[in-house]
């Protein structure tokens, strides 16, 4: 019966917390920036990856012909949205679309206009970088020279590869990332974003239930007792605050010092408060653990369309660096 009420409560919070994947760029700016979060929540991975010219006119014709919904957008899209991805791309790239948008668009018959608007919009999330005349030369022997700018641009910023389409990449000496690690990486920026929502609205629930109360009552006797009468609401925050710091060793020297005299005061929270959380705790592992698996399934694919060459490269945002 009591797994049952959790499975529930779990359904309504995943209800709840259903959030779209851009809000974990938006995370990411808020665990780096405040120091409230010094050393509680672990970083969300970031890759740098080189976009090739294929990619980008397979994305546009979707969005132009088959999107339905004006708010879809590609995997690599919104990988890029949720600060999962930086993207990189040489000025060839830039070169080589305007001069296929016009071609492609006769030869389907589509509107060239609608494609060159498209361009425009995804454009604006690439960043341009010229991998350097030398960097291109050193690559340009290889079975495909239209290529060298891509891979010299790969090695050149340690990118963790080449987003491309064309075998040739690998033929030439870079690292091709399939459209299954793309998937796998959406995967983990929809996983943590639900996992992160939920860490830092109980981090924060905490630490504003906590100054609201010792603003009241000064004395450490009259916060026990004020906090035997708080809302349902303030008892939540201080047990998630307390269930944070049971599931993070990391946290519970700081909330300790925070609570060292509140837990005294939330006996008496009701059992509906603690099935909540008790669902609330089992959702955030759940997309914890989901995170992992999709970014472990993206790393093995990385790692072996590398080839043996040195492991592929990947950023940490957020105030623990050391990986999940």
């Amino acid at each position: 019966m009591k797994s049952a009420i959790l499975e529930s409560g779990t359904k309504n919070l995943a209800q709840l917390f259903e959030v779209r994947s851009d809000i974990l760029k938006d995370l990411r700016s808020l665990i780096d920036s405040w120091n409230g979060f010094n050393g509680m929540l672990k970083g969300a991975a970031t890759f740098s990856i080189v976009l090739d010219t294929n990619v980008v006119i397979t994305d546009l014709l979707w969005l132009v012909v088959k999107r339905r919904n004006p708010d879809a957008r590609t995997d690599l899209m919104e990988i890029v949205d949720a600060g999962t991805a930086v993207v990189y791309v040489p000025p060839r790239l830039l070169e080589e679309v305007r001069e296929q948008i016009p071609l492609i668009a006769e030869e389907k018959g589509l509107d060239p206009e609608r494609l060159f608007a498209e361009w425009e919009s995804y454009r604006a999330s690439l960043e341009v970088v010229d991998p350097g005349q030398e960097s291109i030369n050193a690559h340009s022997n290889g079975v495909d020279p239209d290529d060298a700018d891509f891979v010299a641009l790969e090695k050149t910023i340690s990118a963790a590869g080449v987003f491309s389409k064309d075998k040739h990449i690998a033929m030439m000496g870079g690292n091709k990332i399939s459209i299954e690690t793309i998937a796998s990486l959406r995967g983990y920026s929809r996983a943590t974003a639900i996992e992160l929502t939920i860490k830092v609205n109980g981090l924060v629930m905490t630490l504003i239930g906590v100054a609201t109360i010792r603003s009241l009552f000064s004395a450490c006797s009259a916060l026990i007792e004020s906090l035997a009468r708080a809302p349902e609401w303030v008892k939540v925050a201080l047990l998630v605050g307390g269930a944070f710091a049971a599931l993070h060793p990391g946290t519970r020297e700081y909330l300790t010092r925070q609570f060292r005299y509140a837990f005294d005061g939330i006996r008496g929270v009701s059992p509906h408060v603690m099935e909540e959380l008790g669902a609330a705790i089992a959702l955030m592992q759940n997309q914890q653990n989901l995170a992992k698996e999709h970014l472990g399934n993206a790393m093995k694919e990385l790692e072996r369309s590398s080839l043996g060459d040195s492991e592929p490269t990947m950023a940490l945002h957020g105030n623990n660096t050391q990986g999940r």
